[in-house]
């Protein structure tokens, strides 16, 4: 099997996913499966946009995607939380975003799909 092609994020759709490790590494990752019946061989069957930096630049950027869902990884949780809007928002967000343990497949959000999340 080979690799997956990617393509952009469509506006208005896809999930933005933000982590930080145990290094301090804040990244975020823009991630939108394109409809089934919309692809045809050898075209894109998904969309990423990754981003990585100090926290606030991560989060400032995974605010502006266009995207229709954003999650925040949290340790405590030990799950993708919603990112809370910027007005709404701790700035700087807790510590408990950054005490993950090491970041996972670049593309791991899509694939927790068929896992019991509730990202749904």
């Amino acid at each position: 099997m080979g690799e997956q092609l990617l393509g952009s994020p469509r506006p208005g759709h896809g999930r933005v996913f933000v982590n930080c490790n145990r290094q301090g590494e804040w990244w975020a990752s823009w991630q939108d499966d394109y409809p089934e019946d919309e692809v045809r061989d050898g075209e894109p069957g998904a969309g990423v946009e990754d981003f990585e930096g100090t926290e606030d630049e991560v989060t400032r950027w995974a605010r502006t995607r266009p995207a229709e869902e954003f999650f925040i990884f949290s340790d405590e949780a030990n799950a993708y939380l919603p990112l809370e809007p910027a007005d709404a928002a701790e700035l700087p967000a807790a510590a408990e975003h950054c005490q993950r343990a090491e970041r996972p497949s670049r593309y791991a959000p899509i694939g927790l799909r068929g896992s019991n999340n509730n990202l749904r």
